[in-house]
């Protein structure tokens, strides 16, 4: 079985890597719209058409299309067949931390903080070989206003590479990410493949594989998390 992760860039390797875990027998292509990075404050019309179009060629390569994007799981929530991405609520008092356009599609009944630029700057930093604690500062420029809550709802993947640094900024004391539903939910369609564990990657823009899977190899080691 080949199943497809799509995201705008690396944040869906956080998930690609549970899925790798969980299902190890299996085969996967990872698709990055690199071209169109970042999703988070693009026009929804353009951007839900952008995700259409791949979302199709993807079905004709592979049997089970993930979309490991918070931005892009809230524009085809309702489309049928895909296995997108919730974030995990929960109670009025979580922070959920997101981007623009998944704030305005999901109006989430919790606290919110519109993270704008946080996913450019983790993948620019990542993909740069720089130390991820770079982002500390915007960090803690825009999440100021929430001193010690007590709980943080991840809403968009890129941010699982700053969970650490987000619960020790925040003093939280729980760190929520609605992938592990998301890698549950396809455990009852997923079947071995005769020559299991393949990975490829494909990207709409610059083919970036080297840094892709040695982002991937970091994550498997739990180097983030």
């Amino acid at each position: 079985m080949r199943i497809a992760v799509y995201d705008s860039g690396i944040g869906g390797l956080t998930t690609l890597a549970k899925l790798i875990t969980a299902y190890p027998d299996c085969d996967y292509l990872y698709f990055a719209d690199n071209a169109s990075f970042p999703f988070g404050q693009k026009d929804v019309k353009s951007l839900k058409a952008n995700l259409t179009k791949n979302i199709e060629r993807l079905k004709a390569e592979t049997d089970a299309q993930v979309i490991a994007c918070y931005t892009a799981s809230s524009l085809l929530q309702k489309t049928a067949g895909l296995f997108t991405l919730s974030p995990k609520i929960k109670d009025e008092k979580t922070l959920l931390i997101a981007t623009p356009n998944t704030l305005k599609t999901l109006k989430p009944k919790c606290l919110t903080a519109d993270t704008p630029c946080l996913a450019y700057i983790i993948q620019t930093t990542l993909l740069s070989g720089e130390d991820i604690k770079t982002v500390d500062n915007y960090l803690f420029d825009t999440l100021s206003d929430f001193m010690k809550i007590e709980t943080v709802s991840i809403g968009c993947t890129h941010y699982n590479f700053v969970k650490k640094n987000i619960k020790a900024i925040l003093s939280a004391s729980e760190i929520l990410d609605g992938s592990d539903e998301l890698v549950k939910n396809l455990e009852s369609i997923v079947v071995p493949s005769s020559h299991s564990g393949r990975l490829t990657f494909q990207f709409s823009g610059k083919d970036d594989t080297e840094s892709y899977v040695r982002l991937t190899k970091r994550l498997l080691s739990k180097e983030f998390g």
